[in-house]
């Protein structure tokens, strides 16, 4: 998370894409007028260019950049962006410029981790708790920020079990405990760390990014913490065999 990664990209326009319609929010002629949902794809996407230069446009980050424009297209076409057929055009919009990365760890962990989100996406009916919209908003806050922590615990957990033989087969080594260490890690990092980044760069030409970069260093300390505690763990790693594909 902390390496420059298509896991920031997603962050990145997913956080300009709900800021830009909670702004146009407050204007109710303009929200009446156009489709905010629309424009705000197109601000998302001009984030996402910005983003992919300042980056160093390394592969993750390009992998991530074709993924989150073509899930933005699909919002302005008003099509459904979580699905598995937008996720094998990506596939093979990189495997046509880039079919090396075919064999690349990145690659690989990163579709079968989207994948697997998409999967547990289709059945959170069957997962979440459910409230009636009678329900007194205290309750029904309650109940939500329960969803929040079980979609929290079930998407490390399936992650850490999606990529988890890939993990293997490419660095030789189990994790134990990466489904507890990214309970902790992600949501800092998703909702804490990323946004405050990107307030700093929009502050930062006037000066005004001191306290943003603040709550990112304190974000970032936080994480190594929980990385640390985790890691001393007992058998928090395992060493595996090489994997050998020939007979």
């Amino acid at each position: 998370m902390l390496a420059i990664s298509g896991f920031h990209m997603t962050l990145i326009v997913g956080f300009a894409f709900f800021l830009i319609r909670f702004l146009f929010a407050f204007s109710v002629s303009f929200s009446n007028r156009f489709n905010t949902k629309k424009i705000a794809s197109i601000f998302a996407f001009i984030v996402s260019v910005f983003y992919l230069f300042i980056s160093g446009a390394r592969l993750p980050t390009e992998r991530a950049f074709i993924m989150s424009t073509l899930a933005l297209i699909a919002i302005i076409l008003d099509r459904n962006p979580v699905s598995l057929r937008f996720v094998s055009v990506s596939a093979i919009i990189i495997l046509l410029f880039s079919p090396e990365a075919l064999v690349n760890a990145g690659f690989q962990m990163s579709f079968i981790a989207v994948v697997s989100l998409i999967r547990l996406y289709t059945l959170k009916d069957s997962f979440f708790i459910k409230y009636d919209s009678d329900d007194d908003s205290f309750k029904k806050n309650c109940l939500k920020f329960c969803n929040m922590l079980l979609a929290n615990s079930l998407t490390a957990f399936l992650i850490g079990i999606a990529i988890m033989p890939f993990v293997i087969y490419n660095f030789n080594s189990l994790q134990i405990y990466s489904v507890l260490g990214n309970f902790f890690a992600i949501p800092l990092f998703s909702f804490i760390v990323m946004p405050a980044i990107l307030f700093a760069f929009l502050f930062m030409p006037i000066g005004c990014d001191g306290f943003f970069l603040k709550v990112v260093e304190v974000g970032v300390k936080t994480i190594n913490y929980f990385a640390e505690k985790v890691a001393i763990l007992p058998y928090s790693s395992i060493s595996m065999k090489s994997m050998n594909l020939l007979p």
